[in-house]
């Protein structure tokens, strides 16, 4: 039933206002997810509309009573509509001289479905028959060379609903030629994986098709490892939420679970990660470097002047030690925090550096060099492995 799954989506100011919109004026399809999850009985606050006019019907839109509409793309005119109550629909144009010409170059099948009110389901390439057999199809054979992100977007589907790419299709996928690819399109889809509930499935299906070269080295078992652990367990549960305070926290740990220990921020930012998120796994990767030696006030008062790395760094450690590994150190992290709900807290700022960016230069040249020897000495001054200049300088003479 499309009509309930759209005022379920937008609720009845909103489905109401577009089916005003849709009334009378030109041709309008549904497409992509929210159709294939309507089809499924799952909700999906997705809504997206193709049509060969998209400039025209967003007017019928404010026309309508819309709230406001921002051009996402001036190019292929893809529009963000605001609706009653905040919810939105997207707007594009049709990729193609017609309906059927723009599902025929999406990515599968199953994304290649649309719903036209008063026409009823547009269905070219079977998308419905496959989606209830559990197949995954490409829409066209070379759906993957005309976009190779397509590649990482199938096994985001495989794992959303619980589908397995067959022998023909992994070879596809292997083949994928990603380094036509921008690095932002690819974390994003990446990301999407990461955070899905069958995480380990994806990353498993990641490296089987040959698609986990994308990331720095990795440890796919260590990451399912981390995602079984007992995080119910009181130790764990109260440095968990002090790292999921922090923006894009439970990506930042995830990232980190998954990728080998060494200079992880650095090859992550030359795949275009935000640096917090790069910064976050980073601290997660190499939990191993927390120094030991918790007695001594000296060194714990500067592993935890920062409480949110301190807290990153402990979630590093539990997948290997559970609660047993976190504990020597939550009392510091809760006085660092004063006891106060993680969420409450500003971040604080870095620590000045003990060397300069200039001093670096010198030592080393010009290059991308200067950047990871002051990323790696700011790690060191957090950990308490250097604390004055002059430790800073011996430091890098040693590089």
């Amino acid at each position: 039933d499309f009509d309930a799954a759209l005022q379920q989506a937008l609720g009845s100011a909103g489905a109401k206002l577009l089916r005003r919109a849709i009334a009378g004026g030109p041709p309008v399809a549904f497409v992509g997810g929210w159709v294939r999850d309507a089809l499924r009985g799952v909700p999906s606050g997705d809504v997206d509309l193709a049509t060969a006019d998209p400039d025209a019907f967003v007017a019928r839109l404010r026309a309508a009573g819309s709230r406001k509409s921002v051009c996402l793309d001036a190019v292929r005119r893809t529009w963000r509509v605001v609706l009653p109550g905040g919810l939105f629909v997207d707007v594009s144009g049709l990729k193609g001289r017609d309906l059927e010409e723009d599902l025929h170059a999406r990515d599968l099948t199953l994304n290649a479905i649309a719903w036209v009110p008063g026409r009823g389901l547009v269905d070219p390439l079977g998308g419905a028959e496959d989606l209830s057999a559990g197949r995954l199809r490409l829409a066209s054979p070379t759906a993957i060379d005309d976009d190779p992100l397509r590649a990482v977007r199938v096994v985001r589907f495989a794992v959303l609903l619980g589908l397995e790419p067959d022998e023909g299709l992994r070879r596809l996928l292997r083949d994928a030629d990603l380094g036509r690819v921008a690095g932002e399109r690819i974390q994003g889809e990446v990301a999407r994986i990461l955070l899905a509930p069958e995480a380990p499935r994806g990353v498993a299906l990641l490296a089987d098709c040959g698609l986990l070269g994308v990331l720095p080295p990795c440890d796919p078992e260590r990451f399912a490892r981390a995602l079984s652990v007992d995080w119910s367990a009181p130790p764990l549960a109260r440095v968990l939420r002090h790292a999921r305070a922090e923006p894009n926290g439970e990506l930042g740990l995830r990232l980190g679970w998954l990728l080998r220990p060494g200079a992880v921020a650095p090859l992550l930012w030359q795949r275009r990660w935000p640096r917090k998120i790069a910064q976050r796994a980073d601290v997660v990767a190499n939990a191993a470097d927390l120094p030991a030696a918790v007695d001594d006030p000296e060194r714990a008062a500067r592993l935890t002047g920062w409480s949110c790395d301190a807290a990153f760094a402990l979630c590093g450690l539990a997948p290997d030690g559970g609660p047993q590994a976190v504990a020597p150190y939550l009392r510091l992290l809760d006085e660092a925090a004063g006891y106060r709900n993680p969420r409450d807290l500003p971040v604080p700022p870095l620590p000045r550096p003990l060397l300069a960016a200039g001093a670096i230069q010198r030592r080393l040249g010009e290059g991308p060099q200067v950047g990871e020897a002051l990323r790696e000495l700011l790690r060191q001054q957090l950990l308490g492995a250097l604390t004055t200049p002059e430790e800073a300088h011996e430091w890098l003479e040693s590089r």
